[in-house]
């Protein structure tokens, strides 16, 4: 979601970390759907990860970014990488099969729509 927030209001991607360190993105859209669920369905205090079980290398999420605001705004943000980050763990993974057993829309979620979703949100308020 950051990376979405540059690419439009600096119109340029610094990434902070190791380009290809995965992580597992997930739209807001998605986290509050599942929390209205959860709130409406389940009557107890269990403890759930909330992910879309398909973790991505950083600079996949960044050229899909890059990609997705050439086709929608005509331009191509930089990605732009720092050297130097020591990173013991390069990934952040985290079991969302719990959920996924529960909650019967993650794939009305796809990837590229909620980037788009999210980076016209963004255009829009400026």
């Amino acid at each position: 979601n950051d990376i979405c927030m540059q690419a439009v209001k600096n119109r340029k991607i610094c990434i902070y970390s190791k380009i290809d360190v995965t992580r597992d993105f997930v739209s807001i859209e998605y986290i509050f759907q599942v929390l209205v669920f959860l709130l409406n369905n389940e009557n107890n205090e269990n403890i759930y990860n909330i992910g879309s079980g398909a973790a991505l290398p950083i600079s996949k999420i960044s050229e899909m970014v890059v990609n997705r605001c050439e086709i929608l705004f005509g331009y191509r943000p930089p990605i732009v990488t720092q050297d130097g980050f020591k990173i013991e763990k390069n990934n952040f993974l985290y079991g969302v099969d719990k959920i996924n057993k529960i909650v019967p829309f993650l794939n009305n979620f796809p990837i590229e729509a909620q980037v788009d979703k999210l980076l016209m949100l963004l255009e829009a308020n400026g």
